[in-house]
């Protein structure tokens, strides 16, 4: 289980979580970011980015009620993954 996952199961609706510092992760995705990528198609978080020097913060906010994420919007998709 990862840290990110253990956050997600102590966590409250619109609590933030920094799962990546980095320029750009797609190019090398480490656990956190696939996990966190994993948790936003199933509809649990929103991800949003916030610039810093270097490059940016990739940062996981839990949503208050699990959405609905249509596979054409998904990173499953994106990546060519079933």
């Amino acid at each position: 289980m990862t840290t990110l996952t253990h956050w997600y199961t102590a966590a409250s609706p619109g609590d933030r979580i920094t799962y990546a510092t980095a320029r750009n992760v797609t190019l090398h995705p480490t656990q956190e970011v696939r996990e966190a990528r994993k948790l936003y198609d199933q509809g649990k978080v929103d991800l949003v980015q916030r610039r810093v020097t270097g490059g940016y913060e990739y940062i996981a906010v839990k949503r208050r009620v699990p959405a609905k994420v249509e596979y054409e919007n998904s990173f499953a998709a994106a990546l060519g993954r079933l």
